[in-house]
């Protein structure tokens, strides 16, 4: 390695027994000036203990030949073989106390680990396998994660083995990590504003609901029936009809219902030539009739009054007798009267 010059550049100023030494036209820093290098002045030496800019340096002891100012000066480079001789006498001063003793005491071996036991003592611990696995995973991790590049809200995460990337954290997902609380059996997480959350109860009764693998699961811890489940399940009018036990039939001008109670309701819209005449139930009634409601729907410019009288009602059929009613109250027969027709019976 090539010896340096004396570096000169500049002029110096320092007081009699003073330690800073201020320059002017110099460049220190830049011209690698290290503390343990010489200040000289005509015949006067001082060691330089530290460089704090290009226009400041620092000595390790008061400047003893008299103020300077605008003075001209050199630095000598101390050699780089002393720098290394005295840093290494350091490194043996700072190693060779009582823990490079405590080292030097034990005896190394296979699949062991030296670890301090107290001050200045040492002992081996196992090192197998299982730990050495752990350490070549943990760089491996490690490495990977000092591959990424952060940002803004991002966390790291795995991606595959020894591989990792980055994810969005949002602002609720910062939320959802700020609980407060205390953590402690039957405790739910919930947000309570835009970036905190806090614990809630969260019940045997509730816990059944969540594991529930659907609604009917749902229904049931509910204790909801079977028939209303029945019920809920059903898409239509028609379906909720059926499953709440309801028979109906539409024939024609009429049709019945029947009720799961036993009731049934049956309907219809005729007439006949004749103005007495017994009309049958489209589906007869298991056990009897309670009663019939007719109303005619005769529409005419006629002065009569028509009316409609039901008797003889059984379980299969009623009887009908139309009749016209004239101005003069004379009452008549009355054929081909359009009516309609309504029974309850079960």
């Amino acid at each position: 390695m090539a010896i340096k010059p004396d570096y000169m550049a500049g002029t110096i100023t320092v007081a009699a027994d003073g330690t800073v030494v201020t320059g002017v036209g110099s460049q220190w820093v830049s011209a690698d000036i290290q503390p343990g290098d010489t200040l000289k002045v005509k015949n006067l030496d001082a060691v330089i203990a530290t460089v704090t800019s290009n226009t400041q340096i620092t000595l390790a002891e008061p400047w003893t030949g008299g103020a300077l100012s605008a003075s001209p000066y050199r630095i000598r480079y101390q050699p780089d073989g002393s720098r290394f001789t005295a840093a290494l006498r350091d490194l043996v001063t700072a190693i060779g106390g009582g823990s490079l003793a405590a080292l030097q005491a034990i005896t190394g071996a296979v699949d062991k680990l030296p670890y301090f036991t107290g001050a200045n003592t040492m002992a081996l611990a196992d090192f197998g396998a299982n730990a050495r696995a752990t350490l070549a995973a943990a760089k491996a991790w490690t490495t990977s994660l000092f591959g990424l590049t952060m940002a803004a809200d991002k966390f790291p995460y795995g991606t595959g083995a020894n591989t990792m990337a980055l994810a969005d954290i949002t602002a609720a997902g910062r939320a959802s990590l700020n609980i407060t609380g205390t953590p402690a059996a039957d405790k739910l997480p919930y947000l309570t504003g835009a970036s905190a959350a806090a614990l809630a109860d969260l019940t045997t009764y509730a816990r059944g609901l969540l594991d529930d693998a659907n609604a009917s699961a749902a229904q049931t811890t509910l204790g909801i029936s079977t028939f209303i489940k029945a019920l809920l399940d059903d898409t239509d009018g028609g379906a909720a009809l059926t499953s709440l036990g309801i028979t109906k039939n539409l024939i024609g001008n009429g049709g019945w219902y029947r009720f799961p109670s036993g009731i049934m309701v049956q309907w219809g819209s005729t007439f006949n030539a004749s103005s007495d005449f017994a009309t049958a139930f489209p589906v007869a009634f298991p056990t009897a009739c309670i009663g019939v409601y007719q109303n005619t729907n005769f529409n005419t410019a006629s002065t009569n009054a028509y009316v409609i009288n039901t008797s003889n009602v059984s379980a299969s059929t009623f009887d009908t007798r139309a009749r016209a009613i004239s101005n003069g109250g004379l009452v008549a027969a009355q054929a081909n009267l359009p009516f309609f027709w309504l029974a309850i019976g079960y």
